[in-house]
């Protein structure tokens, strides 16, 4: 019943991840033909989800606890230890990119096969670890599922459970004449820029839109959740707290209505606030508790400065954007917006695309604000009226439609 149960819950979730669309969605036809053309280079959800269950299912079935008796202390150091495997894979990976020399390539190469097969070894100890000290950090807030709220004992729902594994690209799709997602469809993490940028010319020609091929993702709310291999430890917990967080929305009216209306803008804005602020709180929590002493808070600092200054400029270009789109001149509306992304690389912070689906993928997210959206504000002040994370999730589980949140009941 356990394993029934789990793999029940990973084909509900995760098929919610296929974008249910609402019936009369205008832009349905054009997702379909370019989900079509995309096809030998899209990332199986489905079948990623199938391996990963069975991945994490193994260790039960041969009565094997990857953790045995590792104490507090030993399982901070193996995730310590892991995730600087994480960044010398990522320095050793640039530098055989820019190496000429073949045989040097070769030693790099091997030397990065050692540091991934004992990633490997520790791959099983570190999502376990990662997935209870989020868990606890959860709990901790009060948080239970409001299925059983009426129960004496609170039962903490849905389970957090994570598998490690290289993350898929995604392709987004907008309009030319406005900022909007229409699609978004994942691409096997295979693929190599050149690839995605052939990719972008071939939708933008073939069907007359804007397109983007994104940094390889953080992870996904499949079930278990995907983080991905090639990231940093807050990273990787931020990411956690915030796939968990659409897991748990998924089994309350606002997730539910964003599973059946994917593209619906108010409705993704809602629930990406919600998973940023429980994601922001929860991965602060983890490691100040566990890995406090790794963090270089003076950098972290200087990296929210950075990315602060990064968001007010794309807001300030994107204000731009918009006020010639809505005047119908797309194509100054392109050229700022190329202008622009030569002046943010001259000015430190690259940028490989800038056009209408950069925006449009980057619009929904509270901790990314490159519009101020007021749906998002009132997020923000609800968890400020709330005295912990668990009552805030109450309340926001009270609410059928973004049109609510303004309601004395809440």
């Amino acid at each position: 019943m356990r394993y029934g149960g789990l793999i029940l819950l990973a084909f509900l979730i995760s098929v919610s991840l296929a974008g249910c669309v609402a019936p009369g969605d205008p832009h349905s036809v054009l997702r379909n033909q370019v989900s079509h053309q995309l096809s030998p280079y899209r990332f199986s959800l489905a079948r990623w989800v199938v391996i990963a269950l069975i991945d994490h299912l193994r260790p039960s079935f041969v009565l094997r606890d990857p953790l045995g008796d590792l104490g507090q202390s030993e399982r901070v150091a193996k995730v310590e230890e892991y995730f600087v495997l994480v960044e010398q894979a990522r320095e050793l990976r640039r530098k055989i990119e820019r190496e000429e020399n073949q045989a040097r390539e070769g030693i790099l190469q091997r030397e990065l096969s050692k540091i991934q097969e004992r990633k490997a070894e520790l791959e099983n100890k570190v999502e376990k670890i990662l997935q209870e000290q989020v868990r606890a950090a959860l709990r901790a807030q009060g948080i239970h599922h409001p299925w059983f709220s009426t129960l004496p004992l609170k039962l903490f729902f849905p389970p957090v459970n994570v598998e490690i594994d290289p993350a898929p690209y995604l392709m987004v799709v907008s309009p030319r004449d406005r900022i909007i997602p229409v699609a978004q469809i994942p691409l096997k993490p295979e693929i190599n820029w050149q690839i995605a940028a052939e990719l972008e010319d071939q939708i933008d020609d073939r069907f007359n839109v804007s397109s983007l091929v994104s940094d390889r993702l953080s992870g996904l709310s499949t079930f278990p959740i995907m983080i991905a291999d090639d990231r940093d430890l807050r990273v990787a917990i931020r990411t956690i707290a915030d796939e968990w967080t659409h897991h748990f929305l998924f089994f309350v009216p606002l997730g539910r209505a964003l599973a059946f209306d994917f593209y619906n803008f108010d409705l993704r804005t809602v629930n990406e606030s919600i998973a940023c602020i429980v994601a922001e709180e929860i991965s602060d929590m983890v490691i100040k508790k566990y890995y406090g002493h790794i963090i270089d808070e003076q950098e972290i600092r200087a990296r929210n400065e950075r990315r602060d200054k990064f968001h007010s400029e794309l807001r300030q270009i994107m204000e731009v954007v918009e006020e010639y789109l809505s005047r119908g001149k797309i194509d100054e509306a392109e050229e700022f917006m190329e202008a622009s992304r030569i002046d943010l690389v001259e000015k430190g912070f690259y940028v490989r695309k800038l056009n209408q689906a950069f925006f449009a993928r980057r619009a929904p997210y509270i901790s990314t604000p490159v519009i101020i959206n007021p749906l998002a504000e009132r997020v923000k002040e609800i968890r400020e009226e709330s005295r912990d994370l668990g009552e805030f999730l109450g309340r926001m589980s009270r609410i059928n439609e973004p049109g609510e949140l303004e309601s004395s009941d809440l």
